[in-house]
């Protein structure tokens, strides 16, 4: 658990930053320094390992996050994603891998995930700064409205991060425990 959250929580915490809003290039946005230094790190080894781990940590992240939303407006997931697709093509895969997560038919969110690599690394690094910009965001309004403390919120990731690291997610075979999420 320890390790997903060392590399999520940073992400957040720099996406929530203002200066992500402002940014007025890749260089200056402060989540997309952090994924370029774990692309950095990655690029030493000859391995994509951290930016994957990174990736799939995000996805967890913005799961959780989105069906928090889910539950405070009232409504299952799904509905509540689509309501915030406007279609914008440059949302295209951080709609579909959210999707994914609730959806009982089609692709997984490791097969989006390696699909959005195979179609173009530079969008799927971007879709890791996406996942971090609406986590962030949709933290920043559900903690606004009063709906939860961020240290809920919080706890709510460190807890999803957890099942999937200790093989409790949906590919590790957890048993029934916590199987449903929507």
């Amino acid at each position: 658990m320890a390790r997903l959250e060392n590399q999520v929580f940073p992400l957040l915490k720099a996406c929530a930053d203002p200066a992500s809003r402002t940014a007025a290039t890749r260089r200056d946005h402060p989540g997309c320094q952090i994924v370029t230094a774990t692309m950095e790190k990655d690029m030493g080894t000859g391995a994509v390992d951290n930016t994957m781990f990174l990736a799939a940590g995000m996805a967890i992240a913005g799961a959780t996050v989105l069906e928090l939303g889910a539950i405070h407006r009232g409504v299952r997931a799904l509905a509540f994603i689509d309501a915030l697709d406007q279609g914008s093509a440059d949302e295209k895969w951080l709609m579909m891998l959210l999707r994914s997560f609730f959806a009982e038919e089609g692709p997984t969110p490791p097969d989006v995930l390696g699909q959005c690599w195979d179609s173009s690394q530079d969008e799927f690094y971007d879709l890791i700064v996406e996942l971090g910009d609406f986590g962030a965001t949709l933290i920043d309004r559900l903690t606004g409205r009063g709906a939860y403390t961020e240290a809920e919120i919080l706890l709510e990731i460190v807890d999803a991060l957890g099942d999937e690291e200790g093989g409790g997610g949906e590919e590790g075979g957890g048993g029934e425990e916590g199987e449903e999420r929507d």
